[in-house]
């Protein structure tokens, strides 16, 4: 699917299921971050 959007993005959480941001929320919080940090500076 994130190659299917433009910019878009896949994120893995090895640790996670269908809730991802509750079952690995170090993986999946550092990815959000990044991505926003990603967008603020104009780097996607």
């Amino acid at each position: 699917m994130s190659r299917l959007v433009q910019h878009g993005r896949h994120l893995f959480c090895p640790n996670g299921s269908h809730p991802a941001m509750y079952d690995d929320q170090k993986t999946c919080f550092a990815g959000l971050v990044e991505f926003i940090q990603d967008v603020n500076e104009k780097r996607f």
